[in-house]
């Protein structure tokens, strides 16, 4: 009930926000407060009614059995060759601007710095280098480094339908998730996209999915699932900036986990150690080594200030007048007050902090205090700030959409090039395919950043209302992945697609749980 309340109150913003960027279109007259209560009272019951539909379904799913014979390697290829498709339409391989960037660092064409992954940008030069040295083809480079993503993908997506197969999960519910893996256009739609998002998911997915194991062993640590949870931990951090904040909170509960449960096993307590300690090694390491090596410039402290950043301006935009010249001065030193308020745009942070000067200690520390004397001046100001640029995480009506062509790879300085007017024709095809599916009712959820989100949410319910605890390790790594979701700079979907690869995961393993129980 307290979920399906929540998830009311923010599909019910929708009209307020996008129709007038304010709350107050919701209880401006008689009429609208009405209006709203009744908007209310019938989302609740809406929501109310899905997830306990949902919870019974999952419940009562028979046909419990531990097969013993299922083939990991059968469902990896059967697996693989139902996406190859997607990646042949979109050769060499599709770019958004931010990897094309990626790969002009990678190459050298371009200064290389933090705000993208290193170790990415890296490899994806590495690649696409190969390619032109022994076949004299950047293309070819770039199709290498997508066959990667590829076969990284196939592994990990069919393990989690192995494991599921191998537990005993229902026959539905198997289905439902195969076609989820074969039909959801985040999915298919980006294998052959050169984006730092789909790695990282991906390992993210298989630091998942160890987790699991690590649960079903009752918290011990195997050698094999040691390794795997070292190697897929230190691979998501590599992969995106923000990783490390995802993934070491998550290691260190496992070292707790272990310490509670095996005080006396020495063997327990080496093998969380290294766990813990290893991919913090690692993934550092390397990350310094090609910091040094190719003198990479680190990212500014205004990535990580989206959150005050967009109060601050949504303040300005709406209270310039009454605010003191001191504080003007201040904002002013970090964020460029004259074009603070022309720059604040309610759904994404990026305009302003592209007007962020530089850091400097003393001016951090009086923009701090501005910053909450005006929380306590002006806290509606705040609240719409964060709702305005984030409701859109828990409303089913917002659904961003965007597919990349191979055609967009021409843009790179000439040094990927693609040629054939047909090939791309067909990759037009399969996304009218992708956007057929946007329009299909249920299916059109696959593609809903929201609806993922929200299935966030109703997982988490689940294990509250089940005290399945055990699962809280995993729930906080896809929490932790929610909280730097709000605090980004813009919604997008490629930041949910941890939970996208997940939950249908942990949904099916879920449900095996409650036959166990």
């Amino acid at each position: 009930m307290i979920l399906s309340g929540i998830l009311s109150v923010f599909t019910i913003l929708y009209y307020p926000y996008t129709f007038g960027n304010s709350i107050s279109l919701l209880y401006s007259t008689k009429f609208q407060i009405i209006q709203t209560i009744l908007f209310l009272i019938g989302f609740f019951e809406l929501f109310h009614m899905s997830i306990n539909i949902l919870y019974e379904y999952i419940n009562r799913a028979k046909e419990f059995r531990d097969s013993k014979e299922v083939c990991l390697w059968k469902i990896v290829l059967k697996l693989g060759l139902l996406w190859p498709p997607h990646i042949i339409v979109k050769f060499p391989g599709a770019f958004c601007p931010d990897s094309r960037w990626q790969l002009q660092q990678g190459l050298g064409l371009t200064s290389f710095n933090a705000h993208h992954p290193p170790f990415h940008s890296w490899m994806l030069g590495v690649c696409a280098s190969f390619g032109n040295k022994f076949f004299n083809s950047y293309n070819i480079g770039v199709f290498i480094f997508i066959l990667i993503q590829y076969s990284t993908m196939v592994v990990v997506f069919g393990h989690a339908l192995y494991y599921l197969e191998k537990k005993g999960v229902s026959k539905n519910i198997k289905y439902v998730i195969w076609i989820i893996y074969c039909t959801c256009p985040f999915i298919i739609g980006y294998i052959g996209v050169v984006l730092k998002d789909i790695l990282y998911a991906t390992f993210c997915f298989a630091f998942l999915q160890f987790l699991i194991i690590f649960i079903d062993n009752k918290r011990n640590l195997t050698i094999a699932n040691s390794i795997g949870l070292i190697l897929s931990s230190t691979l998501a951090v590599l992969t995106r900036n923000n990783g490390k904040e995802v993934i070491y909170p998550t290691l260190l509960l496992i070292l707790a986990g272990v310490i509670y449960k095996n005080k006396k096993n020495t063997i327990q307590l080496i093998r969380a150690c290294m766990v813990f300690v290893l991919p913090i090694i690692l993934s550092f390491s390397c990350s310094k080594v090609l910091e040094i090596h190719y003198n990479i410039q680190r990212g500014g402290i205004q990535e990580a200030l989206s959150f005050p950043f967009q109060q601050t301006a949504r303040t300005v935009w709406d209270h310039s007048d009454e605010l003191p010249q001191e504080e003007k001065e201040i904002i002013d030193r970090i964020l460029n007050y004259d074009t603070l308020a022309e720059r604040y745009r309610p759904d994404i942070s990026d305009p302003v902090k592209a007007g962020y000067t530089g850091w400097e200690k003393s001016n951090m520390i009086q923009y701090a205090k501005v910053w909450f004397k005006q929380f306590l001046r002006y806290p509606m100001t705040y609240i719409e700030a964060t709702l305005n640029q984030n409701y859109p995480i828990f409303c089913l009506f917002i659904n961003k959409q965007g597919y990349y062509h191979n055609s967009n790879a021409e843009y790179m300085n000439q040094v990927i090039t693609f040629e054939y007017p047909l090939w791309n024709k067909i990759d037009e095809l399969f996304e009218m395919f992708y956007k057929t599916i946007n329009k299909l009712p249920a299916l059109n959820f696959l593609s809903n950043a929201s609806f993922w989100c929200i299935m966030l949410l109703v997982f988490s319910s689940f294990i509250w209302r089940s005290k399945e605890y055990d699962f809280v390790i995993v729930l906080c790594s896809l929490w932790l992945t929610m909280v730097c979701v709000i605090l980004g700079p813009v919604f997008a979907p490629r930041y949910t697609y941890p939970f996208t690869y997940s939950l249908p995961f942990l949904m099916g393993y879920f449900s095996i749980q409650k036959k166990n129980v």
